[in-house]
Formats: structure tokens, C-alpha cells, sequence
């Protein structure tokens, strides 16, 4: 076949020039950032649009940060109930972290079972585990060493399950914007444990005022959680 001569050949304007090339694409860092920013908006609208994300990530904000200053402070409170008559005796404490790590596995595994339940049974369930886990860091500091620890370890598993109802009903509500509504409750807790913390450990306060304070915090959580409801009509999960 012939060749065309070069003058006779087509030639490319420089609109099809420019149009053969695919657009340059946005850097990864820029492409991360800009669906990070939408996840939050996400968040943030079902946030205020969902009373049930809501409720959650106020359980994060208070129940979350009581428990990670209470867990700084069990074993002081172990050794304050350890009576000088009894300094001699070996101590349980090893024992019952063991316990306490078991406990808290059981707490997992049977909140995970109870996530296929109907939102009735979720609701009422994570009253009444709220509820009793306040009861337990209310009565933990008040009689013996024997109470602290049952209080303990009965309190680590009834978190235990509190937060497995909590990550899975924020899961379901927010599908692909958990992580966002996750990451942020989780901060505002730590930032909120950490500056109550400092303030509290300047006043010199007692080791029984923290669970008080932690039982205290339960209540409210589910005060405003039934409120919310019946004026809401609404479930927490």
C-alpha cells in the first residue's frame, strides 16, 4: 500500500492533541483528605439528624472517659481497702486481673449474640447493663476489699458488652461513616478524661470520689437517654 505524502497526512489540531491526554489525577494525600472531610460531614449531619448516633456518642463522651480514669485507679482502690491486718497476707490482685480479662471476653461475646436481637431487646438491654454498671462502681468503693473486687470485675464485663452494643449500633447507623463518628466521640472522651483527671488530681481527691463520679455519669447517660426517647419516640439501637 502507498504512503501518503507528509503534506497529505491528517493532522492533529491541538484541541485533539490536548483531548487525547487524560486529565492528571489529584494526589493520593489530596484524594484522602477530600473523602476524610466528606466522611466527617457524613458523621456529622447523622449526628444531629439521628438521635440514636446521638445517644451513643454521648455514652462514648461519658461512660468511655469514667472508665479509663477508673481503670488507672481500681488497684488504688484495692490497696486502700487492704487494712493493715491484712498487709501481711498475700494480695489477690493477680487473680483478679484474671478475672477481670474473663469477665470482660464473656461482656463481648454475649453483646455480640444480643446484636441480632430485635432494637426493643438492644434498648432495654443497654439500659439495664448502664444501669447495673453504675451500681457496681457506686457500691465498689463503699464495704470491704472482697466487694471492690467483685464490683470491679462485674463492672469490666458489663462495659465490655456496653461497648460491643455501642460500636455495632453505630455501625448499622452510620454504615460507611463509623469510623469518623468513632474517631471523634473516642477523642472528645480521652480529651475530656484527661483535663477532668488533671483538675481532679490537683484537689487531692479521694479514690472513692472518681467511681462515685463514674456511677453518677451512668445515670445520667440513661436519664437522658430515656427522655430523649419518649420525646424522640425513638430506640437507641
Amino acid at each position: 500500500m502507498a504512503k501518503l505524502p507528509r503534506s497529505q497526512q491528517p493532522q492533529l489540531s491541538s484541541l485533539d492533541a490536548s483531548s487525547s491526554h487524560t486529565p492528571a489525577p489529584l494526589l493520593c494525600g489530596e484524594n484522602a483528605l477530600l473523602l476524610s472531610l466528606g466522611r466527617w460531614k457524613q458523621a456529622a449531619r447523622a449526628l444531629v439528624r439521628q438521635p440514636l448516633v446521638a445517644m451513643w456518642c454521648l455514652w462514648w463522651l461519658l461512660i468511655y472517659a469514667w472508665h479509663i480514669m477508673l481503670s488507672n485507679y481500681y488497684q488504688t482502690l484495692f490497696l486502700e481497702k487492704q487494712v493493715s491486718a491484712d498487709a501481711q497476707h498475700r494480695n489477690h490482685f493477680g487473680l483478679i486481673e484474671a478475672f477481670i480479662e474473663v469477665t470482660a471476653v464473656l461482656g463481648y461475646a454475649l453483646a455480640g449474640a444480643a446484636t441480632h436481637e430485635t432494637s426493643h431487646t438492644q434498648f432495654v438491654s443497654a439500659l439495664s447493663l448502664t444501669l447495673l454498671c453504675g451500681v457496681a462502681w457506686l457500691v465498689a468503693p463503699m464495704f470491704d476489699k472482697y466487694t471492690a473486687y467483685i464490683a470491679v470485675i462485674v463492672s469490666a464485663g458489663l462495659y465490655a458488652a456496653l461497648k460491643t452494643l455501642s460500636m455495632a449500633a453505630l455501625a448499622h447507623a452510620l454504615l460507611g461513616h463509623y469510623g469518623a463518628a468513632f474517631s471523634c466521640a473516642t477523642f472528645l472522651a480521652l480529651s475530656l478524661g484527661v483535663i477532668l483527671q488533671s483538675i481532679l488530681s490537683l484537689y487531692h481527691t479521694t479514690t472513692d470520689f472518681y467511681f462515685y463520679s463514674g456511677a453518677i455519669s451512668c445515670f445520667i447517660f440513661v436519664f437522658i437517654t430515656v427522655v430523649t426517647s419518649l420525646f424522640c419516640n425513638c430506640s437507641i439501637v
